[in-house]
């Protein structure tokens, strides 16, 4: 697993305009003053082996799921009576979102699986952070070193 975050760290950092990637820890729920320790827009990163099997005592296939969540500190008005350049403004986020998601749809190599977007939903949230959830898997070959 730390391969694949060391892999999708350095391919996420290839974006501009993401100004903070980590280890999802929770980081938008628990903090303490007016804002969380990121800055924005942020990645935060959670990955989990759903399903690993053998294929000898010492090999397993591993399904690998990523949850990568895109968070944006919004202030934007989205309404129906927003004007159009002030609803571009304000939607603007899904740009970044969609440039994240085209680094990782179909991404793969010689050690895993193309990634493929199983998942995406927008959080429900009391404060004015918008947060994009979109959830991966890939497959890879892992070997147990004694």
């Amino acid at each position: 697993m730390k391969t694949i975050y060391l892999k999708l760290l350095a391919r996420l950092k290839e974006l501009p305009q993401i100004k903070y990637i980590d280890r999802d820890k929770g980081q938008l729920e628990q903090y303490e003053g007016d804002r969380p320790p990121v800055a924005f827009p942020c990645i935060l990163i959670k990955q989990s082996l759903p399903q690993c099997k053998n294929l000898t005592p010492k090999e397993q296939l591993c399904s690998a799921q990523i949850t990568v969540r895109v968070a944006f500190d919004y202030t934007g008005d989205a309404s129906s009576i927003s004007g159009e350049a002030r609803l571009q403004s304000a939607l603007s986020y899904f740009d970044t979102v969609d440039a994240v998601l085209a680094k990782l749809q179909g991404w793969g190599d010689a050690e895993m699986n193309a990634w493929e977007r199983t998942s995406q939903l927008e959080e429900d949230r009391r404060d004015n952070f918008s947060v994009l959830r979109i959830t991966l898997k890939t497959g890879y070959r892992e070997t147990i070193s004694s």
